[in-house]
């Protein structure tokens, strides 16, 4: 059965209004109205389609955000896949259609839509509802722990005790000029921390995670901010103790505080032209805590090689390799970070459990969904294939040396 031609489309929004563009051609559908985008080529990736397609039809660049829903069929040929995006640079401008609008949901049936992209409308018409709502308030994706919660320019999240010691780090590595990570603005009325919104994509907004996840683009980006983190905080040592979520103590000798959680659902991606993902920000930095470098760079391994499945989904040779490249970016043994993988995150797993029956709501969310369970069933897999792992380091770093 012959692969179905893949077609991508932007739902460019300014505000509240959607932009809507008018064909031309062919006569059949000329008057029409539709989504910008177009088709994808041979080697090429949905994401640097789309952006192409927008240069070459509205003389724009585009920050894509999430995608909506999965393949929608368009024909019987071909499907449309369509992201969420707002221009970066440009002005909207009439190139290859008749005519451009901004549609306002009121607005949004009121032109004469592509048959096929109805039920595309219709979930963007949900989506735009949910942003012109009254208290302007949208639930965004993932959020197993806390959840957030989008209103306007900002994001609220629940607060904890640990919250004030979260936002003095941060404020210490904004003050050094770390990168890509979230301006803290305030606290609101309902007690919950205001950061900044950053638009982009992140891998919780899908279902199973995208392509893009794996990335060893993404991969060498991460571990090179990870290291940039650790220099910028390693001069963070407050004289007294300060809650975190896991403890109240002070930093031992050899420790640093950790962010304890770099992972694909813990970063918010852009797309160059090409389609790769660029990072734009770690977020979610609640169990931020003491710790050592060791301990950030074995959790990031865990969940970016991953270390999580089996041999079928992500093969022995394929997670040496990435772990390798993971060690030679960030400058550190590829050995030493394969031999803490398991206690690192096993420690992790069971802080979950003791904080929820400490009565941490958070920590509760993750047992009820049964993450907690999953994850100590994953780290058993995961130990029961380690001989075979350090075994295949091991040759290949002897083969690298012979």
């Amino acid at each position: 059965m012959n692969a179905k031609q893949v077609v991508v489309g932007a739902a460019i929004l300014d505000g509240d209004r959607l932009l809507a563009a008018q064909r031309t051609h062919p006569p059949a559908l000329a008057g029409k109205w539709e989504l910008p985008g177009g088709k994808v080529d041979a080697g090429e990736s949905d994401e640097a389609a789309l952006i192409r397609e927008c240069r070459e039809e509205l003389g724009v660049d585009l920050h894509l955000g999430r995608r909506v829903g999965r393949d929608w069929p368009i024909s019987d040929t071909a499907v449309m896949r369509v992201w969420l995006a707002t221009i970066a640079g440009g002005v909207a401008e009439c190139r290859d259609h008749a005519a451009l609008r901004w549609l306002t949901l009121d607005e949004l049936h009121g032109v004469d839509w592509l048959t096929p992209d109805l039920p595309i409308v219709e979930k963007l018409a949900g989506l735009m509802l949910e942003l012109s709502s009254a208290d302007g308030e949208v639930q965004l994706p993932g959020g197993n722990v806390g959840g957030a919660t989008r209103v306007g320019s900002t994001v609220r999240r629940p607060t904890g005790p640990w919250t004030p010691a979260v936002h003095a780090l941060l404020a210490h590595l904004k003050a050094g000029g770390l990168d890509a990570i979230p301006r803290v603005l305030g606290i609101d009325d309902a007690s919950r921390e205001i950061l900044e919104f950053v638009p982009g994509d992140t891998a919780d907004a899908h279902d199973p995670w995208p392509s893009w996840v794996w990335a060893d683009s993404l991969l060498v980006q991460a571990a090179g901010w990870l290291k940039r983190f650790h220099v910028a905080v390693a001069d963070f040592r407050p004289t007294d103790p300060m809650q975190w979520r896991f403890g109240n103590r002070v930093l031992a000798e050899g420790e640093i505080i950790c962010h304890h959680d770099v992972s694909p659902y813990n970063v918010v991606v852009g797309f160059s032209a090409a389609g790769e993902p660029l990072l734009r920000c770690v977020i979610d930095w609640d169990v931020a805590g003491p710790g050592t470098p060791l301990d950030d760079l074995a959790f990031m391994a865990w969940n970016f090689l991953p270390c999580w499945g089996n041999e079928a989904h992500h093969p022995d040779a394929e997670l040496v390799r990435r772990l390798q490249l993971l060690a030679d970016t960030y400058g550190f043994s590829a050995s030493a970070i394969l031999d803490v993988i398991a206690p690192t995150f096993g420690s992790a797993v069971e802080s979950i459990f003791a904080g929820a029956a400490a009565g941490d709501p958070g920590m509760q969310n993750l047992v009820t969904a049964g993450h907690a369970a999953q994850n100590r069933a994953s780290l058993e897999m995961f130990v029961a294939r380690l001989p075979r792992l350090r075994a295949r380091l091991m040759a290949e770093q002897a083969a690298g040396q012979g």
